[in-house]
């Protein structure tokens, strides 16, 4: 169904209205001083109390993180495994029921070197600088999956290189339980 001009038109005065009412909100608290407009002194993700539900799938990858497991979904019409596990799946479309664990090892396919400081969001702390991120293909899936290389420098990289996911010590069910990934086989 293609939405008509009028249906456009409800939809943004919708959205319009629900962003005044927060707005306002706002003021009104920051009135009350119940709201301060900065933050003082240094936080962490811990000083905010809140508890949400991450999903069925993402509970089942994150619960394998914590055993120190990678997990993923694969589609029984399709056979494609997805990682982190997934409800649908997107080539098909179709309901995804199937969790297989990863071996943990897979390939570089792509990377990047971050050379600007900045707080990591699991720790608190700055993460040193520089230090390399990269797209890892896990054996066994199909996709792509991201995280931290145990190297510094990017000359010390190249897409294919085989990698090992390393997992923290003491691990808590979250994406900060994987630690980094190793490079198995340096470059000639």
């Amino acid at each position: 169904m293609i939405p008509t001009q009028r249906d456009i038109q409800a939809f943004f005065q919708i959205w319009r209205n629900r962003l005044l009412f927060k707005l306002l909100t706002i003021r009104r608290l920051r009135r009350r001083k119940k709201l301060k407009r900065h933050f003082q002194g240094s936080f962490s993700h811990e000083a905010f109390p809140y508890r949400y539900s991450a999903g069925r799938y993402t509970t089942l990858f994150l619960a394998g993180l914590k055993e120190g497991k990678l997990l993923a979904s694969r589609c029984a019409n399709c056979k494609t495994t997805l990682v982190h596990c997934r409800q649908i799946c997107g080539n098909c479309f179709r309901a995804m029921s199937e969790i297989v664990e990863l071996p943990g090892t897979g390939q570089l396919i792509s990377y990047t070197q971050v050379s600007f400081p900045f707080v990591d969001p699991f720790t608190g702390q700055n993460r040193p600088v520089p230090y390399c991120y990269g797209m890892i293909l896990l054996d066994g899936a199909d996709n792509a999956f991201q995280g931290l290389l145990n190297v510094r420098y990017h000359h010390h990289l190249k897409n294919g290189l085989p990698l090992r996911v390393v997992f923290h010590k003491k691990r808590k069910g979250h994406i900060g339980d994987i630690k980094y990934f190793k490079i198995l086989k340096t470059i000639q």
